[in-house]
């Protein structure tokens, strides 16, 4: 957590220096609250574990997928305004690092969907959650 706050402070700076204007830096703090929140919500969710609190512990796990990707996207907006007006012609590894973050992006997207997609088709309603958590109640305690 104090990673982030740092990397957003830094950030701040950067953008302020290159005249990237408030949206940026607006973007900036969004992006860093996503990624405290996100931060907060894995270090909660062992101590909620899904047999003794569900409720807390589907929080965490959206707030982490939904949480995750909203920064990994936010992430990479900053980061590409930033990079725009730094000079690393000298270097090779921003353009390696643009395509990391670009396939890193479509992983968070895609991991997003399949998740959405595997909750829409287990659970078809409350009767069926109750089913699946009693079930796995029985058979993982």
């Amino acid at each position: 957590c104090v990673a982030i706050c740092d990397s957003a402070r830094m950030r701040h700076d950067i953008l302020h220096s290159i005249g990237a204007g408030h949206g940026y830096s607006l973007l900036n703090l969004v992006v860093s609250l996503a990624g405290l929140t996100n931060c907060l919500a894995v270090g909660f969710i062992g101590f909620n574990p899904w047999h003794e609190a569900l409720w807390w512990h589907c929080v965490c796990a959206f707030v982490i997928f939904f949480g995750g990707t909203a920064w990994a996207c936010g992430n990479m907006v900053v980061l590409r305004r930033i990079s725009a007006n730094t000079d690393f012609s000298h270097l090779a590894l921003p353009s390696f690092c643009h395509i990391v973050q670009r396939w890193l992006l479509m992983l968070t997207g895609a991991s997003l969907c399949l998740m959405l997609y595997i909750l829409r088709r287990t659970f078809a309603g409350g009767a069926s959650f109750e089913t699946v958590f009693h079930n796995a109640n029985v058979n993982f305690t």
